[in-house]
């Protein structure tokens, strides 16, 4: 992916409504994008066997914002 960043979920949703998940989202180009939400107690990784739920990327991304990235970025 060009850009990652993982964010750790502290409030219950109906989505995630327990703690200790960690989501993961990744921008793998200009035109795709991918968002994973993983449950683990002992590790923050998120493929480390782990519970993992796939969730709607629309939904998702409802209230995203945009990575600040340069278009240099993107074309290499």
């Amino acid at each position: 992916p060009i850009h990652s960043t993982v964010i750790e979920v502290h409030e219950s949703k109906s989505e995630l409504p327990e703690e200790g998940w960690s989501f993961e989202e990744a921008l793998l180009d200009k035109g795709h994008c991918y968002a994973i939400a993983a449950q683990s107690d002992e590790e923050k990784t998120i493929l480390d066997g782990s519970e993992i739920k796939r969730l709607d990327w629309k939904e998702l991304l409802k209230d995203a914002v945009p990575y600040p990235v340069s278009s240099a970025s993107l074309s290499s």
